[in-house]
């Protein structure tokens, strides 16, 4: 068996994983369980897709065909600023909502 992708954590693993078996290319997801031990473990690398050795080949391209297909990481880099903050206002308004619940209680 050999790695033909390295996710950075079981959702990505398991994504890639259907992604070959909708192209009849049986894999395998290994480290997956060990993400509980981040602590004590090194934090990346640990889940990893594999497949037979003979199916490398034609699922490193689909790999390959998927990772080109996602976006720059200069449009990730613009994202986060933006998203977090949506995500505070969200969060203050949600606050805000629970210290009311509170209050009328």
């Amino acid at each position: 068996m050999k790695t033909v992708f390295r996710a950075a954590h079981a959702l990505e693993a398991h994504m890639i994983k259907h992604l070959l078996e909708l192209e009849h290319i049986p894999a395998f997801i290994s480290g997956e369980f060990l993400q509980g031990g981040v602590g004590d473990l090194q934090a990346h690398d640990l889940v990893q897709v594999g497949v037979h050795d003979a199916d490398y080949e034609q699922a490193r391209q689909i790999v390959a065909r998927w990772e080109a297909e996602q976006p720059s990481a200069e449009v990730n880099s613009a994202q986060p600023a933006a998203s977090r903050d949506s995500r505070s206002r969200y969060v203050g308004i949600f606050l805000l909502g629970v210290l009311v619940g509170v209050l009328l209680s």
